[in-house]
């Protein structure tokens, strides 16, 4: 979660972002796609590791 600053107001909004995936074999059977879950040793990896382009 985050602010963003609207640069027409000045106002602060705050934001999150949903991140999601192709559904394990449980939830395909109920919704597609489905959020990412980190465990938390993996928590670092994820705020630490450099983006990539994979376009």
């Amino acid at each position: 979660m985050g602010d963003w600053r609207d640069p027409a107001t000045g106002d602060n909004i705050r934001t999150f972002t949903l991140l999601t995936c192709e559904p394990n074999p449980l939830m395909a059977t109920i919704h597609n796609p489905m959020p990412v879950i980190l465990t938390p040793e993996d928590y670092m990896t994820w705020l630490t590791t450099p983006t990539r382009n994979i376009s």
